[in-house]
This record gives C-alpha cells, structure tokens and sequence, in this order.
C-alpha cells in the first residue's frame, strides 16, 4: 500500500516541478517565434502566418495605420502596418516592450522602404508586382530620393500651375462684379438708363451664366480646357472692354448675355483640370486658394476701381468728349483680360505628362501619385484585389455623395483619361444626370451663394449710405478688405478641412459666421455706420467657404473626369444664386439700407444650414445602410478586429452636429424674440410675420430631438471614423469629435 502512495507522491512532485518548466519553455518558444515573425522572415511569410492565425496564443490584431495623412505618395502599407501592430502587441503581452521598442520601428520603417522600392519599380499604371529586395540602406537613399521628387513636384506645380490658373478665375471675378463698381461712378446715370437696368442686366447674366453651366463644362471637356478656357477669356475681355461704349439698353443686355456664356462652364472646367495635378487630400487647400480669387476679385476691383476714380476725371461732370471713369474701368480690365488669357495658349499644358515646367523624371512621378490616388480612391478596403469593379461599386461611405448604383453600365476609367483634360463619354453624361443628391447639394448651394454674388455686385451700392460724402472713389476702397477678410477665413477653413479631412464641418461653421453677420446687420440701426460696416465684415467672413469646400468633395469623390465635370456643371447651377440676388437688391431698398433684401437673405442662409444638416444625417443613414450590405459581402474577408472599424453599427449624433443643431435653435428662439419684442418698421411687417413663421416651424422640428439629445446622451459612443486603406472621405460622414 504504501509503494503506490510513494509513487503517487513522487509523481506529483515531478509533476509540480515540470509544469512551471514547461511554461517557460513555451512562453521562450513564442518569444522566438515572435522575435522570428517581426525581424527575420519576409513580409509575404509573415502574411501566410496571419492568415493562419499561427501559433493562435499570438495577438494577430491590428488598427488598419493605413489612413495615414503622412502617406503622400499613396502606397498601400497595410502588410507592414499588420507586422508593426502585431510586434507592438505582443511584445508588450511579453513585457519586453520597453527594450525592443525602437528595433520594432526601425523595422518597420524598412519595410516601408522596401514597398516605396517595389512601387516606384512598377510602371505607371501597372498591377503587376516586382520582387525587388533592397538593403535598407539603399532603399532609405531611395525614400530621400521620392521625397525631394515629391517636393519639387509639388513646389512647381504650387508655383508655376496654381498661381496662373488663380490668375485666371481673378479676371472672371472681376469681369463678374465691375459693373457694380460703375455703378458707384454713376454708370446708369451717364447712359442714360434707370437704376433698375443694373438688376435687369445683372439677372440676365446670372440667367445665361447657369443655364449654361453643363453646356460650357462638356465643350470644355471635350476641346480641352487649354484651348476652350483661353478663347472664351479673349471673347468676354472684348466683350468687357465693349461697355465703355454702351449708350442703350439693349447694348448693355447684349453684352452682359454674351459674358454670361462666355463665363459658363469656365469654374467646372478649370477645377477639373486643377484636379488632374493634385490628390484628393492635397486639393481642397488648393481649391480655396483658387476660389479666393472671387473674394480678391471683389477687394482687387475696389482698390482698382479706387485709383481709376480718383485719377481719370470728374465722374459726373465734363464734355461729352470726355472719358467717364467707368469707361476707364471697363477699358482696362476688359484688356487685362485679353492679355491673361492669350499667355493661356502657351503656358497651359494638357496634361501632367506634358507639363513643359516639369523635368521628365518630375512628368513620371506626378502623373503616378495621381493615377495611384485615384486607385486607391475607387478601391474598397475588402475589394482592392479586383481590378475590373465598376466605378458604381466604389461609392461606399462618404462618397455615396455621388452614388449612381441604380445604372449597373459597368466602365473602366483609363489610366490616361485619369491625367488628361479631354474626353467625355455617354456613360459621364448618364451618371452625371440622374446622379440624386447633387441635387440636394445644388439646393442648398443656390441658398448658401446668395451672400456671394449679391455683395460681388452689390456691395458698393451697400456701402453707399454709411458714408456721408459717397464719393465713388472711397466706396469702392471700403469693399477692399470685407472681400479680404473672406479671403482669409477661406484659407484657414479649406486648411482645417485638407489637415482634418472633413467638409461639412467647415462648411457649416461658414454658415453660423454668415448667419451671425446678417442678424448683426439686420438689427443694428442704419445710422451706426462704423457697426454694420464690421459687421458686413463679419459677414463676408464666412461667405466664401461653402462652395469650394462642396466642390472639393465632389472632385474628391468622382474619379472618372468627364463625369466629375459634369457634376461640377450641374453644382455651378448653384449661380442661379446670382439671379436671385439681383431681384433682392433692387434700387426701390436703397433708401431704407436694404433691410428687406438682408431680412431675405438672412432667411435663405439659415434654410442652406439645416439643408446641409439634413443631408449630412442622410449620407449617415445611407451610409451605415451601405455598410452593412458590404458586410454581408464579405463575410468571407478578413477585418481588423479593431473598434475603429465598427462604424457601420448605429451611433448616436456626433457631438459636433448636435452643438450646431442646438445652436441653430437657440438663434431661432432669438430671433423670434427680436421680431416680436423689438420696434419693427411698418414696411418690415410682412418680413418679421415671415421670420416668426418661419422661427416657430424650425422650433417644432428641432426641439423634441434637442431635448431628447440632452437627456438621453449615451455615456459611450462608438469609434466613428474608419481608418483603412479604403476611401479617405469617412471623416465627413461621421466626423471624428
């Protein structure tokens, strides 16, 4: 009995003793292992292994890093990122964190290198891949090389493409808005014609101007924006420079019909053709750069319109022999512009690869980062391996913005037709037309874009009752710096956007700076002049952020050009804005400060906000609708398990929206105060029934969700924004608080 017991007893302790042994040898096995999996074996090895989940005690997780902003060369990293996670974790699970911390970078740092080196190997366009091993060593050399052709690249095309095409949309704000600087120099007058010829005139433009928006976008697709842009710039100079000779009515109406043509389609046109040297993310900086030429147009042509008043003449007196300043005005600018646009013909290329201010090293590079911005654009995160997918298939997320999944006509975009300014296919003109929500956004645009046309046009006509000597020379410096002001506010929103990568967000932010500017305006007395003045100021602040912004999203989220130019066509329909204005402002409000046309246009701004609300909580629902059906799709992929990529899961209103829903509201409930508290006019009764109607039903439709938002706010949220080597636009759908 006791020999049995003695060997039990023994065999425990053996037991005892080995157990601890055994441990320790296994946890030493996947040290080695992991050791082995991070620094030793190749990418595609360590891929196998993942995919086999082996050994399955290792952490495989990762946070898909691909998302990157500091990836401007768009290379797909998302193999080394899953090497680099997989160290990161299971070394600290090992506790050997601190100690190989910097190893594990520096690995992962050449593997990157390595994939820099295999993809600079291919060419342009190709899918094939090439087995390049290089020393880390070289391919650092290499990566030092990319960048300085980065650098150049983009320091040439910032400094000799931007500026010119900048220069260009200047003169066509310029030719846009002079006639409102003549009129400050008494321009109707000396014709002879009522004030009221001025709107008529300026309607008719904005008439053509729009209706003709797709038209002029799809000839200048179609002849090339080098040759299209240019030769309509020399026939609207003429044209520009023909006013100083105008003596009727109908002449002025010609005149401003035949620009208004001219003018259609040169915005979609050029903002494609911009699109072809730049990725997505490096765009909307750019953008703004070249849509604040409308902002300096305005304070450019009250500073020209300055000198040419105070040095050409008495601007109601003289000979008939004598030139008028705004003839003077008219002349000069018309003239400018024929000289800009004829150094067009020559300083245009057609394309990156035949940009002449280009080495042809610096051709290659640029037309690849552009052709692999878009392939990355049009490839889902689960579906980049087939190459063949519609350009339907790609519109999950935020580019649902520009969804056309109910045409299944399948098209392939050549790489060629990705870099080049021509050519146009029934497919674009299909996709373009019955695409649904650029019709959401072209609502809220012709409301947002009323401050726009109507203070490029009418702002010296505002400004005219604040001074007590309305000298045409002084009026038109005053419109210098609100314009500059907008320029300004403009930069630093499109800068917050590119870095952020969101576009409501700013876009919205606009608005509340509009809004606030139009009820400082509205309520202050007409007698305070130095108040309203800041607070136009205040006003034109915010006034050029919407459109470029939305614009950006639609470029950044159409790869195919001639479809993207057509969108941007039927978005321009927004100018309709410019009719609309040109109706508010008229003569017979000059006299009490233009309440009734702000009073209008306050409304119209505060409409745009909460269109832009609705559509941003509509892309969400779509969005998440979208999701779930990809999920369905994929059941077989394998996801990161990581909590940034749950966003598909319904998620409460993001904080940010909410904050601008309840202020929105309480700017309501403040202005429905002011309208019944305050002494109204009789001449603003109908305005102020108008508003209250109009504050009480916003009231109704806002307040039980703002009380609902305040009580029942969840005490955890879901991680919104996806970071994955998908499409980049995420953050304007659910935005990242």
């Amino acid at each position: 009995m006791r020999c049995p017991i003695l060997a039990t007893v023994l065999g425990l302790a053996s037991l005892a003793v080995s157990a601890p042994a055994a441990l320790v040898s296994r946890q030493a096995s996947l040290e080695q292992v992991t050791d082995s999996y991070v620094f030793d074996i190749s990418i595609d090895e360590f891929i196998t292994n993942r995919n086999a989940k082996n050994p399955p005690e290792l952490d495989w997780s990762s946070n898909g890093c691909t998302a990157s902003p500091d990836n401007p060369f768009g290379f797909d990293f998302i193999n080394s990122c899953y090497r680099h996670d997989f160290g990161y974790r299971n070394f600290k699970a090992q506790d050997r964190f601190e100690a190989n911390k910097a190893r594990i970078d520096d690995n992962f740092k050449t593997d990157m290198f390595n994939q820099c080196a295999n993809e600079s190997a291919k060419a342009p366009g190709s899918s094939a891949s090439v087995n390049t091993t290089m020393s880390p060593e070289e391919a650092e050399e290499l990566h030092a090389v990319d960048a300085r052709l980065h650098k150049s690249t983009l320091r040439k095309l910032d400094c000799l493409l931007l500026p010119f095409l900048a220069l260009l949309f200047l003169f066509n704000a310029l030719d846009k808005s002079n006639i409102g600087n003549a009129e400050s120099a008494h321009f109707t007058a000396d014709v002879g014609l009522d004030k009221g010829a001025l709107n008529t005139a300026v309607a008719l433009f904005f008439a053509f101007f729009v209706t003709l928006q797709p038209v002029g976008a799809a000839l200048g697709r179609r002849y090339g924006m080098v040759l299209w842009v240019p030769s309509c710039m020399i026939l609207w100079g003429v044209c520009t420079a023909l006013h100083a000779w105008v003596r009727h009515r109908w002449q002025l109406y010609t005149l401003r019909i035949l620009i208004g043509c001219l003018e259609a389609g040169f915005y979609p046109v050029t903002v494609t053709y911009l699109s072809l040297f730049y990725t997505r993310f490096e765009f909307g900086r750019r953008l703004s750069f070249f849509y604040g030429q409308a902002a300096v147009g305005g304070a450019l042509g009250g500073l020209i319109s300055y000198l040419v008043f105070s040095h050409f003449g008495n601007d109601e007196g003289g000979s008939d022999k004598d030139w008028r300043p705004w003839q003077v005005l008219f002349l000069l600018e018309g003239i400018l512009t024929i000289v800009v646009a004829f150094i067009g013909y020559f300083w245009l290329p057609h394309s990156i690869e035949t940009a002449w201010f280009l080495t042809p090293e610096e051709r290659q590079y640029a037309s690849a980062r552009v052709v692999r911005d878009r392939d990355i654009q049009n490839a889902p995160a689960a579906a980049q391996e087939d190459e063949h997918e519609t350009e339907d298939t790609y519109d999950e997320e935020s580019r649902g913005l520009l969804d056309s999944s109910k045409h299944s006509t399948s098209t392939i975009t050549p790489t060629r037709q990705l870099v080049d300014d021509r050519g146009l296919s029934p497919h674009d003109i299909l996709s373009a037309v019955f695409n649904t929500k650029i019709w959401h956004i072209l609502a809220c645009n012709v409301l947002s874009a009323i401050p726009v046309y109507a203070f490029s046009v009418f702002l010296p006509l505002v400004l005219a009752p604040l001074t007590e000597d309305a000298n045409p020379a002084l009026i038109n410096l005053l419109t210098a710096p609100p314009h500059i002001c907008g320029a300004i506010v403009l930069y630093f929103a499109a800068s917050y956007s590119d870095k952020h990568r969101i576009r409501l967000k700013p876009i919205m932010l606009g608005l509340l700076i509009m809004v606030a500017g139009l009820v400082l305006v509205v309520l202050l007395p007409s007698s305070w002049a130095v108040p309203r003045y800041v607070a136009l100021n205040i006003l034109l602040s915010g006034t050029y952020i919407a459109s470029p912004l939305t614009v950006a999203w639609i470029s950044g989220n159409t790869p195919s050009p001639g479809k993207r130019a057509l969108l941007l066509g039927i978005n321009g329909w927004g100018n309709l804005a410019g009719v609309i204005s040109a109706i508010l402002f008229r003569p017979k409000y000059a006299a009490g400060g233009y309440i009734v046309p702000f009073w209008w246009t306050l409304a119209s701004v505060a409409l745009a906000a909460f269109g832009y609300v609705f559509f941003y909580r509509r892309l969400k629902v779509e969005n998440e609708t979208r999701q779930g059906v990809l999920l369905n799709d994929m059941a077989n992929v394998t996801i990161p398990d990581d909590p940034q990529y749950h966003s598909w899961k319904p998620e409460p209103l993001s904080r940010g929206t909410f904050s601008i829903l309840s202020s929105s509201l309480l700017t309501m409930i403040l202005c429905v105060w002011t309208a019944v508290h305050l002494n109204i006019p009789e001449h603003n009764k109908a305005i102020a029934q108008m508003w209250r109607k109009l504050g009480w039903m916003l009231i109704a439709l806002f307040a039980p969700e703002w009380v609902t938002r305040t009580t029942l706010w969840p005490s955890e949220r879901v991680p919104t924004e996806v970071r994955s080597s998908g499409p980049l636009f995420t953050s304007t759908l659910t935005q990242q608080e």
